[in-house]
């Protein structure tokens, strides 16, 4: 299968760590805002799936995740004074990528999924939906995903799960961190729990650069 991300071939790999978050909370640990990232997808018989951020690195002035992510679930476009999106810092070693999620500080990070551009894509039922590739202690913790009915941290507790949402800690300056997000897309024929039984999962690897000072 072949991916792109902004129009560019993603080299997929056969082996990958998958750690998941630690889900203690970070004593007095404390956020200064939001960012939040909405990914899109485009589907073409020749090229496979064309991945995008539709929003990325997307600053909210605001640490009410609560709220944050009700007007999210009931389909608002985060507009409540929001920066300009964060552009990657040129002088990186590392080329950025186009689903790269930018931090400078304490935050939450939300990633969406735009079930506009493809309806049937949600975060896998069975699996949790993001893990790192390498074990980062405790620089990340807390990650949710978001239900119809509760936020829950081991894995969505029904089908439809297109939010998730987790607490950056720390970062040593410029440091790149990488991740996964486990995916699927779900076919038409489901089980009487009313589970997808023909669902194609992958995994997207954005990374979570630091893209200021330590913190």
């Amino acid at each position: 299968m072949l991916i792109l991300v902004g129009g560019q071939p993603v080299e997929t790999q056969t082996t990958n760590e998958m750690i998941r978050l630690p889900d203690v909370p970070m004593e007095n640990w404390k956020a200064t805002e939001i960012v939040y990232s909405r990914i899109s997808i485009e589907v073409d018989d020749d090229k496979g799936f064309l991945f995008r951020a539709a929003i990325n690195s997307q600053v909210i002035d605001s640490t009410d995740i609560a709220a944050f992510i009700e007007s999210l679930k009931a389909g608002a476009t985060p507009n409540d004074k929001p920066r300009a999106p964060r552009k990657p810092d040129l002088g990186e070693t590392e080329t950025p990528s186009a689903l790269d999620i930018l931090v400078e500080h304490p935050c939450y990070v939300v990633v969406q999924l735009d079930t506009d551009s493809v309806k049937n894509w949600q975060f896998r039922t069975n699996d949790v939906g993001l893990t790192s590739k390498l074990d980062y202690g405790r620089s990340n913790f807390g990650l949710r995903h978001v239900n119809a009915d509760a936020n829950t941290p081991d894995q969505p507790s029904d089908n439809g799960c297109a939010i998730i949402y987790f607490c950056v800690n720390h970062r040593q300056a410029k440091e790149r961190q990488h991740f996964n997000l486990h995916v699927e897309f779900t076919g038409q024929d489901a089980d009487a729990n009313g589970t997808p039984t023909n669902s194609i999962q992958i995994i997207i690897d954005p990374d979570v650069p630091n893209n200021g000072g330590q913190f």
